[in-house]
């Protein structure tokens, strides 16, 4: 499901002309999408929809229409996983200010879609962005964000490219892995 597609045509389904920034997950301050939103509000031009649900919402939709941001910045709500590959693919980047993860999934997809993510540095962040095509790792800041957002924009990837970060983690390879781990526990 989650593969590149053709950018300039996932945005115009969406409506957005420019740059594009997506965030996805649930709707909870460790997730960090207030940040996300104050890094885009730094970012003149640059789009930003949300998409998740969670016992933040209000509060993040109050946020974006006190920045007065309702223009740039959408909150979309819970979307079904089969519509998250059109999002990401649309994306120019795909930005998580996360305090915890262990391996973000929607970092995965998004590479597999050709989007470079803009992530904190925590859990496996570092398995993920392991490469200058795969996006950045940043700080927990709204600075440290869009620093790294604007870095990404102005320096963009082959969405193939990006992509190639993201083969590591396909069914196959896991499976190869288990087993190789497996293997090497029995002892004969």
């Amino acid at each position: 499901m989650f593969s590149p597609r053709d950018r300039a045509s996932a945005k115009a389904a969406l409506g957005i002309a420019g740059p594009l920034v997506v965030s996805a997950g649930n709707l909870i301050a460790l997730k960090g999408q207030a940040l996300v939103i104050e890094a885009v509000r730094r970012l003149p031009g640059v789009s930003l929809l949300i998409a998740g649900s969670g016992p933040e919402q209000a509060a993040l939709a109050a946020h974006i229409t006190a920045a007065g941001l309702a223009d740039r910045v959408q909150l979309l709500g819970a979307l079904p996983h089969c519509e998250l590959p059109d999002l990401l693919a649309a994306a120019d980047v795909m930005a998580l200010a996360s305090a915890s993860e262990g391996l973000a999934n929607i970092w995965v997809e998004a590479l597999a879609c050709g989007t470079p993510v803009v992530i904190t540095d925590v859990g496996g962040a570092r398995e993920v962005v392991d490469r200058p095509a795969a996006g950045r790792l940043v700080e927990r800041t709204a600075e440290a964000i869009a620093a790294g957002i604007a870095d990404v924009l102005a320096n963009p990837r082959p969405q193939a490219e990006v992509a190639e970060a993201a083969a590591k983690f396909t069914w196959e390879c896991n499976t190869e892995m288990l087993y190789a781990h497996l293997k090497g526990l029995v002892v004969g």
